[in-house]
């Protein structure tokens, strides 16, 4: 009985260690279920790879979105290479060109790079669209002016150096 129980603990770890390898990774099936499978959309060539639109292991773009090749995601998606009209914030200020995710957004939602310009292709022709009503409908034909959009690109200041601000993780 006491061999049993000094192994108890040795199974129990072996045990679940197999059981997890039989778990669906949860942000797949949460992208599976969501407008951001792109393998639904007519006209794309995804092989089936749920994944292979925005990610890929080669021939990724990092550079064109953070500079850092390092802590890349490794972005298949081409970037958008035009200027962006952006919108004029409350203070009278102009933000400047996206950059970063929010650059990565854009690479599909400005309504003018093609969703299937991924993996070196430069020469797609399917159109998502921007996301400018806030309905959270995608339209096709839209431009690369944001100055009716929503505001991007947003640095949120240090909640601790800033009274006003409130960190919404502490809600």
């Amino acid at each position: 009985m006491i061999r049993v129980l000094r192994c108890l603990p040795l199974v129990m770890v072996l045990v679940l260690a197999s059981a997890s390898f039989g778990q669906l990774d949860p942000l797949l099936s949460d992208i599976t279920n969501s407008k951001h499978n792109l393998t639904n959309v007519p006209g794309m060539e995804s092989m089936g790879q749920i994944c292979l639109p925005c990610h890929v292991p080669h021939h990724a773009y990092p550079d064109e979105y953070t500079g850092d090749n390092i802590n890349s995601v490794l972005w298949n998606h081409d970037a958008p290479n035009h200027t962006f009209t952006m919108y004029t914030t409350l203070s009278g200020t102009t933000p400047g060109q996206p950059e970063g995710t929010s650059k990565m957004c854009l690479g599909c939602h400005d309504g003018v790079t093609a969703v299937d310009n991924y993996g070196g292709t430069t020469t797609g022709t399917i159109l998502m669209g921007a996301i400018g009503d806030g309905s959270g409908n995608i339209g096709d034909g839209a431009s690369a002016d944001l100055s009716n959009d929503h505001p991007i690109g947003i640095t949120y200041p240090d909640h601790t150096s800033n009274a006003g601000y409130h960190d919404p993780t502490g809600f």
